[in-house]
């Protein structure tokens, strides 16, 4: 039978044993004659000592004893303590049952009995312990609700092992749950016991901190993790062992996974360290601080840290092998890995690593299948071919025909999609992710999955000109922004779209301050990420389209300097081009001294684009003749568009305030009569 003795169960014993002498050595309320009350007291404690000393013909005794006074509420009392004393120390669930059975039986007959209420509570959660049966959890708690009922006027040491003890039943109901609500009663209940008593031993701090990191898991609020990794600190410093040292790593290891702070992953490594000095044997250690690694080094992309996360769990593979949990940490960093080295052997050994065991052992297990599908995954970046996307997708949406509740395969899933849809242009596989990131962020509130989310929203508002879509992803970059701290440093890339995203809901509110705010979040980014991609390009762009919506020639300056700028880093870059001349476009029409110079530039601009390859230019140079009244080069390059199938939609086709010199001709005339549906295009000036 698996060891149900606990902490919780140890200092109840103690408690209890403080009470039971009491007991013993005042006067048995026996009716009887002094004779007969000796007689009952000798049998009694012979019995006790009987089950102190593991003999369970003490039960004998007990029975004798009480035969002489059944209604005695303080002897089953004590025969309940005895019991539950033996059952712990023995492991016997039997033992552990008729202790609950003597106890009931005293509370029955005094149920005003303090004592009896908190110690059939402590056995409760012991026989919930030792069978795994959730109703054991519940009645333990509602026995403990008894007690504190009852608690008028006991002694404060008394109080915090109450309030303590309630606190750990709340907990294990919370582990079991799931639910928020129970975890947030036993921080209650750890609170309140330490009102009652400030010098509380390791075995609290450990249960209070370790429930305030699960809380701190539901909302992924630091300030609670702060406070989880202060208790498990102290714990610590009173009893420095391998569990409490564990514990403090395993903590730090989670507040690194949200906040992928240096010093954090600095300190978890080290307290993996200690731990395992103490005891080396100890699988879980070594899995978790292969977690830490891996999940470090594919955050820096930093070889030697996934390399030292392949180590640990050969290191947990040895003490449990087979372990699923391991098998699938060591598939993901060794696919990061070979990624990271361009090596097609070791992303196989990580796929073969998952999938044997997936196959053989382990058939219903959701990390492998998510490790399965993240290597195969690998081989699609690693190749570029979309068969392996598609093979990634099957090996996750098997996962979830096996548990739906599983957030990191809902993630992987939109990740994928979002893959193949900027490969294929495809707004259905957007759409797509836009539903399997929702089911992430319903199940798993992180700032990484807001802002998953918040670019899939981005990207399918942009290609349909959805204004609601777009509003919805600013919406989760902020949210995002507000867990996430030091995003800026953290994560450039997700402060860059929420930019973007800024700048393309500027063109549908047309409001300054949205164009200011962008501006503003991509100079910091500039200022700590010089060389960050496209962050010319689109600071360029931004500025164009502010100049656009105030028609102040300052901002059109400004965007033209950092299309320089983006032209010198990319100068084969047709959409640099591009966006440069239709910027120089928009320039000259808000400038009446140098607009014919800034329309030979823009023309030039455009030209060197279609040269490189970009089809839309042919739409753009058709605009930029029309401005200019040459209407034959405009007519001939709107031809030129059709035939590349470049056209916006004939209905924006035809509000194009650029093309208006050409609405009363003949020829635009009949090259609209000639468009017989609309050319469906989401590329748009």
């Amino acid at each position: 039978m698996e060891s149900y003795t606990s902490s919780s169960n140890l200092r109840l014993l103690g408690t209890h044993s403080l009470v039971k002498s009491r007991l013993s050595s005042s006067q048995l309320p026996f009716e009887a004659n002094v004779d007969e009350i000796e007689m009952g007291r000798y049998l009694f404690e012979k019995g006790e000592r009987s089950l102190l000393r593991g003999d369970l013909s003490g039960l004998h005794y007990f029975q004798q004893a009480l035969q002489m006074d059944p209604n005695n509420a303080n002897l089953h009392y004590r025969q309940g303590l005895s019991l539950f004393e033996f059952g712990v120390e023995q492991k016997d669930k039997k033992s552990l049952l008729l202790a609950a059975k003597s106890l009931k039986k005293a509370t029955l007959i005094n149920g005003s009995l303090f004592q009896a209420h908190q110690a059939l509570g402590s056995v409760l959660y012991s026989l919930g312990t030792c069978t795994q049966e959730h109703h054991y959890f519940i009645e333990s708690k509602n026995r403990y609700k008894q007690a504190i009922h009852l608690s008028n006027g006991q002694p404060s040491d008394v109080l915090a092992d109450l309030y303590w003890e309630y606190g750990d039943v709340w907990a294990r109901l919370g582990a079991l749950s799931g639910e928020l609500t129970d975890l947030q009663l036993a921080v209650r209940s750890y609170e309140q016991a330490m009102q009652h008593q400030e010098d509380l031993p390791h075995p609290f701090w450990s249960g209070y901190g370790n429930t305030l990191l699960h809380v701190a898991l539901h909302t992924n609020s630091e300030p609670i993790y702060v406070r989880a990794l202060e208790c498990l600190r102290t714990s610590v410093s009173l009893y420095s062992s391998h569990q409490t040292w564990f514990e403090l790593a395993d903590g730090l290891r989670h507040l690194y996974e949200q906040t992928h702070n240096e010093d954090t992953f600095f300190q978890s490594d080290e307290c993996f360290r200690r731990a395992l000095q103490i005891d080396p044997q100890q699988h879980s250690a070594w899995l978790s601080w292969g977690c830490l690694l891996k999940e470090s080094g594919q955050h820096l992309s930093d070889p030697n840290r996934l390399s030292a996360a392949l180590e640990k769990c050969q290191k947990a593979d040895n003490l449990r092998p087979d372990d699923p949990r391991v098998i699938a940490t060591w598939s993901q960093a060794l696919s990061l890995l070979g990624l990271h080295k361009e090596s097609l052997e070791l992303i196989h050994q990580g796929q073969l690593k998952a999938q044997s065991l997936l196959q053989t052992v382990h058939p219903y297990s959701l990390a492998l299948y998510h490790a399965l599908g993240f290597s195969t995954k690998a081989l699609g970046d690693y190749f570029n071919d979309l068969d392996y996307y598609y093979q990634a997708i099957e090996y996750f949406q098997e996962g979830l025909s096996i548990d739906r509740t599983y957030p990191n395969l809902w993630a992987s899933l939109g990740n994928v999609y979002m893959i193949i849809a900027s490969i294929e242009d495809n707004g259905a596989h957007y759409e797509k992710a836009v539903r399997f990131f929702h089911k992430a962020l319903h199940l798993k509130v992180t700032p990484k999955h807001h802002f998953y989310l918040a670019n899939s929203l981005l990207r399918l508002g942009d290609m349909q000109r959805n204004v609601d879509k777009v509003r919805r992803a600013i919406y989760h970059f902020e949210k995002g922004l507000e867990l996430q701290n030091n995003t800026l440093y953290l994560y450039p890339k997700w402060v860059f779209q929420y930019a973007v995203a800024l700048d393309i809901y500027g063109d549908f509110a047309e409001e300054k301050a949205i164009y200011q705010k962008a501006i503003e979040m991509l100079s910091h980014l500039l200022m700590l990420e010089p060389n960050f991609p496209q962050i010319h390009h689109q600071i360029a762009l931004t500025y164009g389209h502010f100049g656009e919506l105030t028609e102040e020639i300052a901002y059109f300056t400004r965007s033209l300097h950092h299309f320089r700028l983006a032209y010198q880093r990319e100068r084969e870059n047709d959409g640099v081009l591009l966006d440069w001349g239709l910027t120089l476009i928009n320039t000259a029409n808000s400038s009446d001294s140098e607009k014919m110079a800034l329309y030979r530039e823009a023309e030039h601009k455009i030209v060197q684009s279609a040269k490189l390859g970009n089809v839309y230019a042919y739409y753009h140079l058709a605009c930029l003749y029309a401005l200019q009244k040459q209407t034959d080069k405009a007519m001939r390059y709107l031809h030129k568009a059709k035939g590349f199938h470049a056209l916006p939609p004939t209905k924006d086709l035809l509000r194009d305030e650029w093309l208006e010199n050409l609405y009363t001709t003949q020829e635009f005339t009949a090259f609209v009569s000639s468009l017989e549906t609309p050319l469906e295009n989401n590329k748009n000036r």
